[in-house]
């Protein structure tokens, strides 16, 4: 797996992690700097992040639970 700039970094784009994907080395190698999926990409990655922000929180509320019990 490779760490893939949704934008290439060539075009300005930074390290967030709203920028980031995982993407098999192959898949990274043929896309070089294409952006033709671009505003998907982003899309589903900013879907991803709001469901695993969710399901940290969810984790953190129930592990707080658990902390106050002992």
């Amino acid at each position: 797996m490779d760490i893939d700039h949704i934008l290439p970094k060539c075009l300005g784009e930074d390290n967030s992690r709203e920028k980031l994907q995982c993407i098999c080395k192959h898949c990274n190698r043929s896309k070089q700097s294409d952006i033709s999926d671009t505003a998907a990409d982003l899309r589903r990655r900013k879907k991803e992040l709001r469901e695993q922000d969710k399901a940290d929180r969810e984790f953190l509320k129930t592990a707080m639970k658990y902390k106050d019990k002992d």
